[in-house]
């Protein structure tokens, strides 16, 4: 039992790592202002209906990029987390069944959270 802690603790430090260099934050950030801003092309009392429409157009095709993006980063992300229980399964260390189902359980849900959350506190850029 105690291997599984330490596999989710590995898994833990490989997420938070993998999810700060795959930038899916940033990524995340791009596409909130992308919706501002065509937020605010709809309200500007300056722009006829056709820029408006010019300049809502371009964010859309935007926001298309950037939800591929996203899905692949966050995919990405997914993939490299999971690559300690596979190596761990296919070493014959603790079964992949194993591995997922304690994963799932509520205390290393729980525990996963606070680890995700300490080290968001400790490492976030200012």
């Amino acid at each position: 039992m105690a291997s599984h802690w330490i596999l989710l603790a590995i898994s833990v430090v490989v997420f938070v790592a993998s999810f700060r260099w795959s930038n899916v934050a940033p990524a995340a950030g791009r596409a909130i202002s992308t919706i501002s801003e065509a937020a605010g092309a709809m309200r500007a009392a300056d722009l006829d209906e056709l820029a408006k429409e010019k300049l809502i157009r371009a964010a859309a095709l935007r926001l298309c990029g950037l939800s591929v993006t996203l899905f692949f980063r966050g995919m990405l992300v997914l993939v490299v987390t999971a690559l300690p229980m596979i190596l761990v399964d296919r070493l014959g260390i603790i079964p992949l069944t194993d591995s997922l189902a304690f994963m799932t359980s509520w205390k290393a849900i729980g525990a996963a959270t606070a680890a995700v959350c300490i080290a968001y506190a400790v490492t976030r850029r200012p």
